[in-house]
């Protein structure tokens, strides 16, 4: 990165960089993203699994930031490569 003389950082002349995210598809990636502690009150009020309506998932959540991650690199340094491996693909997914 390089400094322009009215403070704000240009990406011009910084070097590219090449980013790898692993991202797990397996089946354990459709638990529920809560917290915790809310996870654990709700069984103990008797819930029997939370309201899929209310309650993203964890692989929610992950393709959530590789989305972030992609968009960022494409309009802030288009010249950066983003690689994408997915693992834990041989279960079924979320079904």
């Amino acid at each position: 990165m390089t400094q322009r003389s009215h403070g704000a950082v240009s990406h011009a002349h910084a070097p590219q960089e090449a980013t790898v995210v692993l991202l797990d598809v397996g089946a354990s990636m459709c638990a529920p993203l809560m917290e915790r502690g809310a996870l654990k009150s709700a069984y103990q009020r008797g819930a029997t699994k939370p309201e899929a309506s209310s309650v993203n998932t964890r692989f929610d959540a992950a393709v959530a930031a590789v989305e972030s991650l992609v968009q960022q690199k494409l309009f802030f340094r288009p010249k950066d490569e983003v690689g994408i491996v997915l693992f834990g693909s041989a279960e079924r997914l979320c079904a």
